[in-house]
């Protein structure tokens, strides 16, 4: 009967033990950024390929990747606040952002290139043989330190790419600037009857690496931004990385 009584008070003990998952648990990490197709986008699957990349990595780690599509300027403040979000996902790397941001390892590239109309005769060695032309641009993107601060180059302002083709194709400026891959799939999805009348003026002005960036102001942005990068190690180690570039096309 002692046994009993003890096994059963031994049985309750235990259920009321608090129980204790042995899981870690999955952190979430919030990023801003506006839509760039193809390298990511809320209408691409799993957010483009830098999306599923970035995530594939976050995940090795522990972490949990969530993109918010916002216009870009409202990014680059939301993320800077780091409330809301961390960061801000997808950009190119520049001493002023990385004041207020610490940035990743790239995990992505983009050629910035300048487009023109077809049979246009423009081309160019250095940034000097760009003075005559009015260049489309988009607001609150950075492009190279050199063009971006060179004010003998006439920029007219657009609010996305979509709007800087739209100019270019209407003869309201003489080249836009911009990422190929970006220009190529607009082209693609949305103009395909200017396929052929826009072409690249080669060569690309410079290749760009692409990161994510986490705010100074969380706390622990330096221990995301390692983690990330011993992931992102990780999946280009066991091929992960190139099975996804291969999955979206590149």
């Amino acid at each position: 009967m002692k046994n009993k009584l003890f096994m059963l008070f031994s049985l309750l003990m235990f259920c009321l033990i608090p129980f204790q998952s042995n899981a870690a648990e999955v952190k979430i990490i919030a990023l801003a950024t506006d839509e760039w197709a193809p390298y990511y986008g809320s209408s691409l699957e799993n957010d483009g390929f830098t999306g599923e990349i970035a995530r594939a990595a976050f995940q090795r780690t522990g972490y949990d990747l969530k993109i918010d599509y916002v216009p870009w300027k409202r990014a680059l403040v939301l993320g800077e606040q780091g409330k809301k979000y961390q960061g801000v996902f997808g950009l190119y790397y520049t001493d002023e952002r990385n004041q207020k941001f610490i940035f990743s390892d790239t995990f992505a590239a983009s050629n910035i290139t300048f487009f023109k109309r077809k049979g246009e005769d423009i081309s160019y060695k250095t940034l000097k043989d760009i003075a005559p032309y009015r260049v489309g641009v988009i607001r609150g993107y950075t492009n190279t330190k050199e063009f971006d601060t060179a004010t003998y180059i006439t920029k007219d302002e657009a609010a996305d790419s979509v709007q800087n083709i739209q100019k270019l194709i209407a003869k309201r400026v003489d080249l836009i600037i911009d990422s190929s891959h970006v220009i190529l799939h607009i082209l693609n999805t949305k103009f395909p009857e200017n396929v052929g009348n826009i072409e690249p003026v080669d060569p690309p002005l410079k290749t760009n690496d692409i990161y994510f960036m986490i705010s100074r102001v969380v706390p622990e942005h330096k221990q995301i931004i390692e983690d990330f990068n011993k992931g992102l190690k990780m999946i280009k180690e066991d091929g992960t990385y190139d099975k996804i570039l291969k999955k979206h096309g590149f």
